[in-house]
């Protein structure tokens, strides 16, 4: 096999990404026809396709799977910021659709001899990519039918695509920590799909806007996700210690909903 006549220092790739992601912040800040968001959408893709195949990887980190978590984060954050109408957030979510892939390039180890355990900061990484891609797409989906972009009649479709994507996310997860795939796997997959589809709809009900739902969702989805993942795991979960992981997320929630979320 010959070598590549290209391989990137994966911090200069992250260099060079961030330079891309200016100028794509740029760009749609100067778009005003919807066709043209989806070649931006395609810019962004293709850019890091480019950017993945040319850049050196160590053999413990995939490349494929690092492609994959930036189009998820793609799909969620493309969204956001263009359903987002407050400034401060827009801005917000601008330097998100920046820094985080940005950090994913930069964690990447640049030696094939490096320890493999300096692979999981870019995994959790990943992973934050993959948690702001959710967030973001179920952001878009309440933003669809809030603004009735689709017929009403269609309010299921969309909330049916978003919680089959996310329960695919959700399995790619799990074997990402090593679950074994077998028929507990499934049974807990359909409950979490089952779970997501009555969050959603219930969440959808409450007079909250578009991103606070999309939050919302994304963050009870994670809790569930977690919890199915300790499930499935050999060990179990560990409710001596999950309860206090609940109990403070709960009262987190509380307090977004109280003091941070804007109802209607």
């Amino acid at each position: 096999m010959k070598p590549k006549l290209i391989s990137f220092h994966p911090k200069l790739a992250a260099i060079l990404d961030g330079v891309f992601s200016l100028i794509l912040i740029w760009w749609l800040t100067k778009i005003d026809n919807p066709w043209l968001i989806l070649v931006w959408f395609l810019f962004r893709i293709g850019w890091w396709v480019a950017l993945v195949v040319c850049m050196y990887y160590p053999p413990f980190i995939h490349r494929f799977k690092h492609l994959i978590s930036l189009v998820i984060f793609n799909i969620g954050l493309t969204s956001l910021l263009i359903f987002i109408d407050w400034k401060i957030t827009w801005y917000l979510a601008a330097f998100v659709f920046l820094a985080i892939p940005l950090f994913s390039f930069w964690l990447v180890p640049a030696r094939a001899e490096e320890l493999t355990i300096l692979g999981k900061p870019h995994r959790r990484a990943r992973f934050l990519m993959t948690i702001f891609g959710i967030a973001g797409l179920w952001a878009g989906a309440q933003a669809i039918i809030f603004f009735q972009i689709l017929d009403r009649s269609l309010v299921w479709l969309v909330f049916v695509s978003a919680a089959i994507f996310t329960t695919a996310v959700s399995a790619w997860w799990w074997s990402e920590y090593g679950i074994e795939f077998n028929k507990n796997f499934l049974y807990h997959l359909f409950s979490l799909l089952l779970s997501i589809l009555e969050i959603s709809y219930v969440i959808f009900l409450w007079p909250l806007g578009y991103m606070i739902s999309g939050v919302l969702v994304a963050w009870i989805w994670y809790l569930v996700w977690l919890l199915f993942r300790f499930s499935l795991s050999k060990e179990g979960v560990d409710w001596a210690r999950q309860k206090f992981v609940l109990a403070g997320n709960v009262l987190l929630m509380i307090s977004f909903l109280v003091f941070v979320a804007r109802w209607r």
